[in-house]
């Protein structure tokens, strides 16, 4: 173990008092590894805006308790500890004690990925704001639509702008961007609460059955990720041309929300080496055509639910189905939205990192991302060599460091481990985590830590082992036989994917990604939740 007190309080290192619970789930998948000072503190106040605002828009907080922002490492909704951001677990289920149909327990299972069962004195249902959420919610629900499409239009133009502005202008860019992206995460944070109320009475109707769950809750038809994979289908069978391509899609990246990161738009290398195996996907397989059939068997599954039940049922469940089409297919739409919006902040901070080079104020444009956000803009350090350089020098530290998935106060950090080595042919492992998507299919491993260094597309039959994806990832899954996760719920983003696309699908198995080596025979159990490992890698 490596002692906490080893590590200097910082921009990216701000451990909290034992009593508050953090978690790295569903964060480690929007803003995944080690943070620079400039990705963190461009997240944190959006991202407290974001949970308090959308948590008061519903009626779960009242609005003064909505406006309330804070900077209390006790307090804040996303933390950051070792460099990796991690969230506030009681702020977050507390959205489940305030949303009639729900608690705080499923919220942890669904959005999460942990089931809090570990932790003590989950915050108790509030029904006192019922009567509140009653009013402003389905008020809410029917304009989130229209007001994505707005905010997807805004931060489009945004991002164009700033791609072809210079220093001055990105830097007067930049803050209409950031709150384009506070906004792009809000109306994200609604869909996602609310897909993840409508989640359980859903599988309340069908006994929890993960066969007939993953039908009812795909083929919607038109999700994003779908379109772009398909696109990208089009483009390897000379239908369509990269450059159409990436106009589309270029604003994302391998660990897209991480600002650092190099975006397709800059780096399309990786896309084109993806090009060979979409080659090999015949037309019956192409995303386009799957997604045909899984909107046939929703429908086989909706038809199948109301002729099980009473007449007069029958309604109040095409209700909970139509909410499910409606606000499931809406997280994703957000989700692209705050992304396009991080990769216009990373398009500007670039130009101003690149022109703060040329007038000698930084040593390396990389040396930007170890300033924070005020620092860039408005306040900028005068022994920043020296600032920048203690900055380095801890975040490479951090980058040789894990630390566990739920935790309370400062937890001990663990070095990340070499590849296990050794091992039986024959030896087997059992690994529980939550099902996403029914099926059991059995196939060789193919364990990808970093997309940018492993992008040459799977080969068929081999099942994706991840710690976490985000909609870059995609890109991988067509070919792919199955998906495993270290993070995640059952709406998490891997899992949404894999229900649209078919593919057995388990999440949350915490510890995947460091037992299980590329090459290893395992079987997927998208029903029970479970991955085998039954044979060691040849």
């Amino acid at each position: 173990m490596v002692s906490t007190g080893h590590a200097a309080v910082s921009c990216i290192h701000r451990p909290s008092s034992d009593d508050s619970w953090w978690t790295t789930g569903n964060v480690g998948e929007a803003v995944p590894g080690v943070l620079t000072p400039l990705t963190y503190t461009f997240w944190a106040t959006p991202f407290e805006r974001t949970v308090r605002g959308s948590y008061s828009e519903m009626g779960v907080i009242s609005r003064a308790d909505g406006r309330k922002v804070t900077d209390n490492p006790d307090d804040i909704a996303m933390g950051i500890v070792f460099g990796r951001a991690v969230l506030n677990v009681r702020l977050i289920l507390s959205v489940g004690a305030g949303l009639p149909g729900t608690n705080a327990a499923e919220v942890g299972a669904n959005v999460l990925g942990d089931t809090a069962e570990d932790i003590n004195a989950l915050p108790p249902n509030t029904p006192l704001r019922y009567p509140v959420v009653a009013v402003r919610l389905p008020i809410l629900a029917a304009r989130l639509r229209r007001r994505m499409t707005q905010l997807d239009a805004e931060v489009t133009r945004a991002w164009q702008e700033v791609i072809q502005a210079d220093a001055t202008h990105a830097t007067l860019l930049l803050p209409k961007i950031r709150e384009l992206f506070t906004a792009a995460m809000t109306a994200h944070s609604h869909a996602t609460f609310l897909s993840s109320a409508i989640y359980e009475p859903l599988a309340g109707l069908v006994d929890g059955r993960t066969d007939v769950l993953t039908d009812l809750l795909s083929g919607y038809g038109g999700m994003v990720e779908v379109g772009m994979l398909h696109a990208l289908w089009e483009v390897a069978h000379e239908r369509r041309t990269m450059a159409d391509w990436l106009s589309r899609y270029g604003y994302l990246a391998p660990y897209a929300g991480n600002l650092r990161s190099r975006s397709w738009r800059e780096d399309p290398g990786p896309i084109y080496r993806l090009l060979a195996a979409y080659r090999t996907v015949a037309e019956s397989g192409a995303p386009a055509s799957v997604e045909r059939g899984r909107v046939a068997a929703r429908r086989h599954a909706e038809s199948q639910l109301l002729a099980g039940v009473p007449t007069a049922k029958r309604p109040g469940i095409r209700l909970l189905l139509g909410l499910a089409a409606y606000f499931i297919p809406l997280r994703e739409v957000g989700k692209n939205c705050y992304l396009r919006a991080v990769d216009a902040a990373r398009a500007g901070i670039r130009i101003v990192g690149a022109d703060l080079t040329e007038r000698g104020k930084l040593a390396d444009p990389e040396d930007v991302w170890f300033l924070t956000w005020d620092e860039l803009l408005s306040a900028y350090p005068e022994d920043a060599a020296a600032v920048i350089g203690q900055r380095r020098a801890q975040h490479a530290t951090f980058e040789t460091l894990t630390i566990p998935d739920l935790f309370h106060g400062c937890p001990d950090p663990v070095p990340i481990a070499a590849p296990e080595a050794g091992g039986t042919d024959h030896e087997e492992l059992v690994l529980h985590g939550l099902g996403a998507c029914g099926g059991i299919v059995e196939g060789r491993a193919r364990v990808i830590a970093d997309p940018t260094l492993d992008y040459d597309g799977l080969e068929p039959g081999e099942i994706l082992v991840a710690a976490a994806t985000d909609p870059s990832w995609t890109t991988l899954f067509v070919g792919a036989a199955a998906v495993v996760t270290d993070l995640g719920g059952a709406l998490s983003h891997g899992a949404i994917v894999a229900r649209e696309l078919g593919l057995p699908c388990v999440t949350n198995v915490k510890t995947g990604t460091a037992v299980i080596r590329t090459g290893d025979l395992v079987r997927v159990d998208g029903s029970s939740g479970t991955v085998t490992r039954l044979a060691r890698e040849r």
